[in-house]
């Protein structure tokens, strides 16, 4: 008879040391505030100021233009990814394809939310009473659509491509994905 190993008492995940949960989420703010954000933000901003230089110069034209575009691209990016079964590891072309998808989608992006702002500068102007305005009617709308976490960005969303959920949008920290892509790249 085999003598049987007597294994140590469960360990419930959720009480862990005390300490742990506070550093995870600590280093989850850092690396998504001092790295994730300004990155983003960079990007963003060398899309705006590009699109800026490439549409009509007439606001209203350059408004109306850049949500077709947004929308043209936003629905040709669907068209064209397929989605991978979950759990199936990727390879090389089907993730330059996701990471392509993702590209075209941050452009689209770009694109409409740069139409919409110069659209209300275009209708209301940019003084205190338009901000006011453009928030409320932003708010109201996604409270009453239930959709409001559609405006997190880093350095409060952080989405991984690696993430199981590739393409989903996941409105908490967790960047410990993102510290082993760091470290894992100094390893290669």
């Amino acid at each position: 008879m085999a003598a049987h190993k007597q294994q140590g008492p469960a360990v419930d995940p959720h009480h862990a040391a005390p300490l742990e949960p506070a550093l995870g989420a600590g280093r989850d703010a850092l690396l998504s505030f001092a790295l994730v954000c300004p990155l983003v933000a960079t990007f963003w901003r060398g899309c705006w100021v590009m699109l800026d230089c490439w549409l009509p110069a007439d606001p209203a034209q350059a408004a109306a233009v850049s949500v077709a575009l947004g929308g043209l691209l936003v629905g040709l990016a669907h068209a064209a990814n397929l989605p991978q079964p979950a759990g199936e590891q990727l390879t090389i072309t089907e993730g330059l394809r996701e990471r392509g998808f993702s590209y075209v989608l941050a452009w689209s992006g770009v694109f409409v939310w740069h139409g919409i702002w110069q659209g209300w500068e275009v209708l209301t102007g940019d003084g205190l009473a338009s901000g006011v305005a453009c928030h409320m009617l932003g708010l109201g709308g996604l409270l009453a659509l239930r959709s409001f976490r559609s405006t997190l960005a880093p350095p409060a969303c952080v989405a991984l491509d690696d993430d199981p959920a590739y393409g989903a949008v996941v409105p908490t920290l967790r960047t410990a994905l993102l510290a082993r892509h760091i470290t894992s790249l100094w390893e290669r």
